[in-house]
C-alpha cells in the first residue's frame, strides 16, 4: 500500500483521508460564513471582536489542517501542521476572552482581570508545549480547556444571571463541542474512510454554528460591581 490511511488520487495527486479534508472544509465553511455575517459595522465593543476574529480563524486553521496537516502531510511532514494549530489556538484564546468580557460586566472587577491575563499565561504555555513536542494533544486539551471550561463557565454565569438567549445557543454549542471531543476520545467512526476524526469534525461544525447564532442574540451589558 502506497499510503497508511486511504486516499484518492486527483489528476496524478494522491489526496490523504479525503473526508477529513472535506468536513475539515464543512467546519471552515460555517467560520467563514459566520465571520461574513457578523460585520463589525453591526457590532460594537470587543466582545464582538474577539467572537468575529474567532470565527476567521477557526476557518483559517481548520483549511490549513485539513488540506495540509491531512490531505498533503506526506508531501510537509508533522511540523507542517504547526501553523494551523498555532492559529487554532490563538482563535480559541479569542474566544476565551470574548466570553470573559461579555461575563466581565457582571462580576467583580478582579475576578475578569484575574482571568483575563491568564487567558495569556495559558496560550503562550500550550503554544510552547506544542512547539517543544509537536503533539496534538497541547492543541486538544487547550481547546478543551478554552471552550469546556473558560467559555462553558463564562457563558453559563451569564445565563444565570440575565437569561441571555445568545449565552443559551453558546451552551448548545459547548454541549456539541464535548459530543466531539469525545467521539475523537475514543476514537468513534464508522469505518476506516469516514473515521473518528470526520465524525467528530461533523459536531465541531454544529458547535460553530451554534456558537454563531449565540453571538448574534447576546447582550452586552454594563458594569455593576467594582
Amino acid at each position: 500500500m502506497k499510503h497508511e490511511v486511504p486516499y484518492i488520487t486527483l489528476w496524478g495527486v494522491d489526496l490523504l483521508e479525503p473526508f477529513t479534508v472535506l468536513t475539515d472544509l464543512m467546519i471552515a465553511a460555517v467560520c467563514f460564513y459566520a465571520f461574513a455575517k457578523l460585520p463589525l459595522k453591526h457590532y460594537r465593543g470587543f466582545v464582538y471582536f474577539f467572537f468575529r476574529w474567532f470565527f476567521f480563524g477557526m476557518g483559517v486553521a481548520t483549511v490549513i489542517g485539513g488540506v495540509i496537516g491531512h490531505g498533503f502531510l506526506y508531501i510537509w511532514g508533522m511540523e507542517a501542521k504547526i501553523p494551523g494549530w498555532y492559529v487554532s489556538m490563538v482563535s480559541v484564546a479569542m474566544f476565551e476572552r470574548a466570553a470573559i468580557l461579555h461575563a466581565k460586566p457582571l462580576m467583580r472587577n478582579k475576578i475578569g482581570n484575574f482571568f483575563a491575563i491568564l487567558n495569556i499565561v495559558e496560550l503562550a504555555t500550550f503554544m510552547t508545549l506544542t512547539f517543544i513536542y509537536v503533539k496534538f494533544i497541547f492543541v486538544e486539551v487547550h481547546a478543551i480547556y478554552g471552550l469546556l471550561v473558560v467559555v462553558f463557565s463564562f457563558e453559563l454565569f451569564v445565563l444565570l444571571k440575565t437569561k441571555d438567549a445568545g449565552s443559551r445557543w453558546m451552551m448548545y454549542g459547548v454541549a456539541w463541542a464535548a459530543a466531539s471531543a469525545i467521539s475523537h476520545a475514543y476514537r468513534v467512526g464508522i469505518n476506516e474512510w469516514f473515521n473518528h476524526n470526520d465524525v467528530s469534525h461533523i459536531g465541531m461544525m454544529i458547535a460553530m454554528w451554534c456558537f454563531y447564532k449565540g453571538v448574534k442574540k447576546i447582550r452586552l451589558y454594563s458594569p455593576v460591581n467594582k
